[in-house]
């Protein structure tokens, strides 16, 4: 149950925003993440030779840099940012959620990115 339960809530309330007309007004944050883990996979090939990882290494040392932290720092982030400057307590939690949401958007493509060509490449 509680490898089930974790992610399912955190899923809720990070997604929940999410809705056809949210996705039809933001299709481009979708795109523009999948266009940053191609890109990101792009600069990975291309430093490999400045990083020089060891053989067995290498595929993840690109898809490290094709795949970035798009959960811990942001989210706090996203906090700070939006308590320091909204005016009271429900703008502040109405705009971590839009935020999160968008994020969440960003990073949409990023599990059929992963364990489609991801992990093909690994």
């Amino acid at each position: 149950a509680h490898k089930l339960g974790v992610p399912a809530i955190t899923f809720y309330t990070i997604a929940s925003g999410i809705s056809v007309e949210f996705l039809r007004a933001n299709w481009g944050l979708a795109l523009a993440g999948a266009s940053a883990t191609v890109l990101g996979g792009l600069l990975g090939r291309l430093a490999m030779p400045l990083a020089a990882p060891d053989k067995s290494f290498r595929p993840w040392f690109v898809l490290a840099c094709a795949f970035p932290n798009l959960v811990a720092i942001p989210l706090v982030f996203i906090e700070a940012i939006c308590r320091g400057e909204a005016p009271d307590k429900g703008e502040a939690a109405r705009c971590v959620e839009d935020a999160t949401t968008m994020l969440f958007t960003f990073a949409l493509l990023f599990p059929v990115l992963l364990y489609g060509p991801g992990g093909s490449y690994a």
